[in-house]
Order: C-alpha cells, then structure tokens, then sequence
C-alpha cells in the first residue's frame, strides 16, 4: 500500500491525511481530502459521480452540487484550471478524471521532510490521456432552469418607460443555490443569457434560453462564470462573460470569454479584463482594463485603436444610441462608489449619483434617456433610475430583500433582475473552536454585539426584518427588548453594560452618525454627526475614545475620537476598512479590509497605534478580526474555500485554522465575530442567501 503519491509538484500523504506542496501544507476538509485521494488512487480512469458519493458521502444524503463544490475547492487549492486541466478534468454526464501522472510511494522511509523510497519509484500514465482529443461537445442541457417565465409586452416601445406603473412579480421562486441568476437581454429580444450551476459540475455556467419557453441550452462547460452580467455582442451572435483564470505572474486574474451562438468552443476576447461591452454597430468594445493600477475604462476600436476614457471604472455598457458608454467607479466584487456616463472619445464625463454606495448592475433603457442600476443608496441595495444630466433619481424597487442585475428588454416593456432575502444566523461558542448554540435565526440583521460579561447580545434588525429596531436579547431567559426603532447598521457596547453605540440614519436620512443609546431607555444622543457619514463605531476599553470609520468619497478613514476633548486622529485614509477593535489594553485597533474573490478572499486584517505611525498587515487573506484572550493574538474570518474562524499572533506569522465552518461555503458568509471582555465567548454571525429571478411588466399595453 503506498504511503503517500506525487503528483506534479504536490505530495499527498495518504498516512497523515495531509497534501503538501513543496513545505508548505495545503489544508484541505476530511470531505475534499477523501475526493482527492480517491482521484489519484484511480488516475487515468473515470470515477464516476456515484462511486464518490459513496465513497466520501456514505449513506449521507446530499445535492449533486455538494460533489461540483468539493471538486471545485480541490481545482483552488490544486491552482488548477477547469477548462485548461492539470489534475482534474471533468467527463460530462459520468464523473471526474485525474489526468496527471501519479507517483506512489511505498515502503518510504521518511527522515525529516525527505522521503527514501524503497523500491524505486514508479510513474503511472494515466490511460485515457487520449481522452483529451475529444473535445468538448456542445449539448442542450437537460437541467430544467424551473420558474423563468415571460409574458410579452406591447411591441412599441415608450419613449420613456414610467416605472412607477409597472407590475412586480415573481418569476418563478427558487433557492438561490439552484437557480438562474443574471439575466441579460439579447439586442433583438429574440433570447436571453443567465448564470446558473452547472448540472454535473455545480460551477456557474452560462446558459441560453428563448422567452417564451423552450429547454435551456448550455454554452460553457467547466468554466466558472464570475463578475458582471453577461452581454450580448452587437449582432447577438455571441455571449460576452467574465472567468477569473490562475496565472503564474498575475495570481486570479479576469478575463473576458466569448461563447458562440449557438454552439462551439468559448475563447479569451480580452485579457486582464473584468467586463466588456460592444457599440451597436460592432465596430468598437468597450471593456474594464485591469492593471496593476486598479480598473480603467477602454475603449477598442476595429482598426486596433485603443483609448482610455476613464481612470477608474466597472461594468461599462454603451447605450442603445451609441453616443454614450455608462461605468460605474463602483467594484461589484466589493467597493463604494458612483454612475457615470462618458463619450465614446473620453469627452463629457458625466456623475450622475452624488452619494458613494456599493453597486451592483447597471443597464440602459431602450431610448438611451436613463440608466437603472442597483445600489445601497438607503438600506438594502434596489434598483434606481437617473437620466443623463443626474436628475430625477427614482427607486424602481422598495422594502426587503435585495435587487441586483437589472435588464430591460429592447421593447421597453419587460425588466428583469435578481430578488433575493438574506438570512441572518448568530451562534454562541464558550471557546473560539467549542460546540456553538443558535441565539437567532433572523431576516434582515444588520448587526451583533455581544456584552462584555456575556449575558446579552444587542441586535440591529434592519429592514428586512419585519421592523427596523435596535433590540437587546437576554442569553438567560432568551427574550427580546426594542431600545428603539432605528435602522442601525452597526451596534457595538460601552464599557460597562449600560449604553450601546450604534450607526444609523442621520435626521434627514442622507448619511448616517454615530449615537449613544441607553439600555435603560430615553432618546438616543448623537456623539458623531455633521456632513460626514460614519460606521462601525467602537468604543475604547475605558469608554473615554471612539474609533469609527468616516467615509468620504476618495475611501475610508479610521478616525479616533475623543469624548472628553473632541479632537479626533486619523489611523488609516484612503482604503477600505471594516469592524475596527480595540486591543484589550487599549493602545492598539485591529481592523479589516473589504471581502473580495477568489485568491484575494478579504481586504487582509491590520493592526496600528492608536498614538500614529503606519499600520501593519498581518495576514492578506482575512476579515472581523477580534482580540483574543491575553491579547497576544488575532481570531478573525476567512471564506470560500478557507471557510472559518482563524488565528495569528501579534507578532507575525503563518495563521492556523481553529475553526472550520461546516455548510455550502458558495452561500454562507460570516458577517461578523465578536467576544466578550476577555476574549470569550465568541459570538458569530453567519448569512446565507435564498433568491429568485423577478419580473417587472409594464402595464401600459
């Protein structure tokens, strides 16, 4: 029995349950680890689907996708690519290949970290490496794309759609794990592209579908589908999508993909490239270039003429007329920020939304008059409408739950975009890595606090709770208090149990200050106001500075401020910064950067002086992080496929895995950690997503 097996630079050792690259080990769940060896053991033959989930699953009932996840997990750590395999390459309808030659080593001696073998080393070939010669063969799809339907509209267009007499409905209800998502018109109404699991593979795929009805037709395989909606090229004979691939030099990198119309081999249209869109006449692409810079705006014409139109720009789309292209300065994988609009040749840029928000979908009406888009500009993000000089801002959508991906048909009379709910879940653990107990299972939770003594979690319902309010939860008796009825984003504790301190809407609802609310009743006490908005305040351990986060148009800033005074420090400026903490001894914060995909799971967590001095990263890869006990050390979150609550000293060093979250990782994020005043128990807050496809129809036909 072989002790362990190489394969291309990796040694996985079947002994210790470990996989090795080089010295550095690469951890892997029991599941993933189990799917992995059972690949190699059978390299060069097909193991199918069933034989996996009975060997790593048992008699555990799961979906399909938990198999395309786990392989999909093994691709990240592998650095392997789905549609250009090293290791791992799918067989459609049957299972899974490992397609690298594969070393066993028996009888091994291990001294150190050098391996004896003995006898000499044997090299399998896998068999079916003739198997690639294949080719990939374009298939209608008989995974049913359930609950997406359309009604027509009248053929003639409107000058100017009047949204507020549109009729909202749903198109088919469906968990979002298993559903259509992103839909985009074709040009000439004839067909529509969305983004759904894959049915063997699980990962996201681009899908086409004729309104009306008719079985979905699959345009990718084995590529996952990220970023932006899709676009149609301007004759509709092809499907523009974004997919991050692995480069030796660049790490995850996007790169824009065209899938043919309606079958053959998808390709790169541009490289270091997020999203992309083409004139009506065919002859130029506009697309967001990415470079070691950030995302810049360009424009290629037909003759190879390139030109940058804006330094910093996502998800541009040209309008209908030509005249224009619209970007946003917003980053969909996460980031603040405003529309704009812009000519083809760079002239005449155009703001059209004065209050930096995250982003998400951006489309034009038919007539090239206004722009929809999808935005937090008050609460939860929903779908608004802005003409091209910035005026008459309308909400297209109001109330719970969240609105991305807008797309109109050309007629003008069909918007369809994603609606989904996100649910809260917040857990109580004595010890970081002890069994957690379930405090609150709840729609529309904006935040969690846990006391310094642990008996009491303050919560910010906001408004996809059946109420907004700032609510006290006794850990004891289990019952629920309201404080008051505040749209809180964030809710964090004084020294002392008594007050909280809380981020909600300013009066005049346009930014948001930072209050004082007693546990023990009367109105709440603005300590941070004015012009600017702040969030995610905290308290000092002696209840004498705040440390809060002012947003401003050119980033964030860690501000800390002193009651007592009011004179105020900036720690960090310019960036992105999240969940700021106190350490316990109150000379340092600890904080966290923004979430984003892929190889860059989180903004990294930082540390700095609260006297000044430039602040120090510790790990790249981490979010909420909270001071452990002895505050010699950092727990903070990690997410995809390093799911989990980790730790790492102060001092430096590689972080360590205390904490692994079981679930579907694609749909369950942390949201949040914190502790009590010593460091335990931990309080975690976790959320998942269910959605659906809606539709809204104009009436006026």
């Amino acid at each position: 029995m072989p002790f362990a097996y190489r394969f291309g630079d990796y040694r996985l050792d079947v002994q210790h349950h470990t996989l090795h690259r080089g010295d550095r080990e690469i951890r892997l769940g029991e599941r993933g680890f189990a799917v992995l060896r059972l690949l190699v053991e059978n390299a060069g033959r097909v193991v199918t689907r069933q034989e996996l989930f009975d060997a790593v699953w048992g008699d555990v009932v799961v979906s399909d996708n938990s198999l395309g996840r786990a392989v999909s997990d093994l691709r990240t750590a592998l650095q392997d690519d789905a549609s250009h395999a090293r290791f791992i390459r799918t067989i459609h309808r049957q299972g899974f290949l490992f397609v690298a030659p594969v070393t066993p080593l028996e009888d091994t001696i291990v001294v150190g970290d050098v391996e004896t073998p003995r006898p000499a080393e044997r090299t399998r070939i896998p068999r079916s490496l003739v198997l690639a010669a294949v080719g990939l063969v374009i298939v209608v799809s008989v995974f049913m794309l359930r609950g997406l339907f359309f009604t027509s509209g009248d053929d003639t267009a409107a000058d100017g759609p009047d949204l507020s007499t549109w009729k909202l409905s749903a198109v088919g209800p469906q968990p979002f794990t298993a559903t259509a998502m992103k839909p985009a018109f074709a040009r000439s109404d004839s067909l529509l592209a969305v983004v759904a699991p894959d049915p063997d593979s699980g990962i996201f795929s681009l899908f086409l579908l004729r309104p009306g009805g008719g079985e979905p037709l699959q345009l990718t395989h084995d590529i996952e589908v990220h970023g932006p909606s899709p676009e149609f090229t301007a004759d509709d004979s092809h499907v523009m999508f974004t997919t991050y691939r692995s480069h030796p030099e660049r790490g995850m990198a996007p790169e824009v993909w065209l899938a043919p119309i309606p079958a053959g081999e998808p390709s790169v249209l541009v490289r270091s490239a997020s999203a992309a869109s083409t004139s009506p006449d065919g002859r130029a692409l506009v697309y967001a270039a990415v470079g070691s810079d950030g995302t810049s705006i360009r424009v290629r014409h037909q003759d190879g003429r390139e030109l940058d139109i804006a330094a910093r720009g996502f998800w541009p789309r040209w309008s209908p007329d030509g005249k224009w292209i619209a970007y946003t300065t917003s980053d969909p994988e996460g980031g603040d920020g405003t529309i704009h609009v812009v000519r083809p040749d760079g002239s005449d840029d155009r703001r059209l939304s004065s209050t930096p928000s995250q982003i998400y979908g951006l489309c034009w009406t038919p007539d090239s008059s206004r722009l929809l888009f999808a935005s937090e500009q008050n609460g939860p993000t929903a779908l608004w409408s802005v003409d091209l000089q910035g005026r008459n801002l309308q909400a297209i959508t109001r109330g719970p739950g969240i609105c991305t991906c807008p797309t109109m048909s050309p007629d003008g009379q069909r918007l369809l975009f994603d609606f989904s709910l996100r649910r809260w879940y917040v857990y109580l653990s004595t010890e970081p890595e002890g069994e957690a107990r379930r405090l609150v299972a709840e729609s529309g939770l904006n935040a969690a606090a846990l006391s310094g003594d642990g008996s009491r979690v303050a919560l910010a319902l906001g408004a996809a709770a059946q109420a907004s309010a700032v609510t006290l939860l006794d850990l004891d008796t289990m019952e629920r208090r309201i404080l008051s009825g505040m749209n809180a984003s964030s809710v964090a504790w004084m020294p002392g149990g008594r007050d909280l301190l809380i981020a909600a809407p300013a009066p005049d609802g346009m930014r948001e200050w930072i209050w004082r609310l007693s546990t023990e009743g009367g109105l709440p006490q603005p300590l941070l106001k004015g012009d600017e908005d702040w969030r995610a305040p905290r308290p000092s351990p002696d209840g004498t500075m705040i440390a809060a986060v002012r947003r401003s148009e050119s980033g964030d800033e860690l501000v800390v401020h002193d009651l007592a005074q009011g004179d105020e420090r900036v720690l960090a400026r310019k960036t992105v910064i999240t969940a700021p903490r106190w350490s316990p001894d109150g000379r340092m914060l600890a904080w966290s950067g923004s979430w984003r995909p892929d190889d860059l799971v989180s903004g990294g967590v930082w540390i700095g002086s609260v006297e000044g001095g430039a602040p120090r990263q510790l790990t790249a890869d981490g979010a909420w992080p909270i001071w452990g006990h002895g505050g010699d050390h950092l727990l903070f979150a990690r997410y995809r496929e390093h799911a989990g609550i980790w730790g790492v000293p102060l001092g430096g060093g590689s972080p360590q895995l205390i904490r692994r979250l079981e679930g579907d990782l694609r749909d369950l994020h942390v949201e949040g950690l914190d502790a009590g005043r010593d460091g335990r128990p931990l309080l975690l807050s976790l959320s998942t997503f269910t959605g659906e496809i809606y539709m809204l129809e104009s009436l006026a036909h």
